[in-house]
């Protein structure tokens, strides 16, 4: 399933969004109609289903779902089992800054997270030297954002109380996360073909 078949179908965009972000867009959606413990529910639902399905049709955990999941499955039980507020206040960032650090992680790999989304969407397209660069470039754009809302989320959570931070979150958290997933599928790629080829990471 190339880029171009996802823009003209609809259906295969929501499946190619749900394999690669369904945990988060379940939680996002959930949360914003039922409130953060269903969310949560929902989230690690959807990620046991994702499992189950993935060993039905005998299929490889890809490093980012390994990731994904745990994160859904380890601190959403955390967040229905503890009841200490400053767990609450602070989860957000510490989960941030380990994704951030996660993406980042993967520059120093064979592929880069944002290769292994690339290459699944693509099929046999060929990752040509300038499509690996645009993928880092993008990986990079991907640890920065995570690392700069960890660090909102501190502030936020320093200054606003759980419920007015859960707000916060909630609204801005959502909206930027879906701003950025649309600009890497869908703009990222003329925006990045400007950047020189002499600056490579």
């Amino acid at each position: 399933m190339t880029l171009q078949d996802t823009q003209k179908n609809p259906i295969e965009l929501t499946v190619y969004l749900l394999k690669n972000f369904g945990p988060l867009i379940i939680f996002y959606a959930a949360n914003h109609y039922y409130g953060l413990k269903p969310a949560i529910v929902c989230a690690i639902g959807f990620t046991m289903v994702e499992v189950l399905y993935l060993l039905v049709k005998k299929q490889p955990f890809s490093s980012f779902f390994k990731f994904s999941a745990g994160m859904t499955i380890v601190f959403g039980l955390a967040d229905l089992i503890l009841e200490n507020p400053m767990f609450f206040k602070f989860e957000p960032t510490v989960t941030n800054l380990v994704t951030a650090f996660f993406f980042g992680a993967s520059l120093w790999t064979e592929k880069t997270l944002i290769q292994e989304f690339t290459e699944k969407r693509d099929g046999n397209k060929e990752m040509t030297a300038e499509r690996i660069q645009r993928c880092r470039w993008l990986t990079l754009i991907w640890v920065g954002y995570f690392f700069v809302k960890a660090i909102i989320y501190f502030f936020v959570a320093e200054k606003y109380s759980i419920e007015e931070a859960l707000l916060i979150r909630s609204t801005y958290g959502t909206i930027s996360f879906y701003i950025l997933l649309g600009w890497s599928i869908f703009l990222s790629k003329s925006f990045l073909a400007k950047i020189p080829n002499s600056l490579k990471i």
